[in-house]
């Protein structure tokens, strides 16, 4: 069983106590890796990649919310809404002209040949 936190809203050691209620599971996963034949630094590194992955999905998440409120916005300025213009669709061309496509790990930049 995961601890919850001690207090509702923000305290001085909230941080920790997160940190000492996931220990247990951190340790599980990494006990299953090493026995399944995986080496620890191995496995440390993963876990950073997947955090970082976690982080850069959650940017680029906001940022889309951002856009999409703001393609409503101007669907709603002007007035009436063309069918064949969604907010999927002004995002889908807007990241495609900043050459930026999305994947399960967050934005990739387009990558040029030359």
């Amino acid at each position: 069983m995961i601890n919850a936190p001690r207090h509702d809203g923000e305290y001085a050691d909230r941080e920790v106590d997160c940190q000492e209620a996931m220990e247990p599971g951190f340790q599980a996963i990494v006990d299953c890796m090493l026995e399944a034949g995986w080496q620890r630094g191995e496995v440390m590194r993963a876990l950073r990649r997947l955090v970082a992955a976690g982080n850069m999905t959650q940017k680029e998440n906001a940022r889309v919310e951002a856009d999409l409120a703001i393609a409503r916005a101007m669907m709603r300025g002007q007035g009436t809404l063309k069918p064949e213009v969604t907010p999927a669709l002004w995002m889908r061309n807007r990241q495609i002209s900043k050459g930026v496509y999305l994947s399960s790990a967050g934005a990739i930049p387009e990558l040029s040949a030359g």
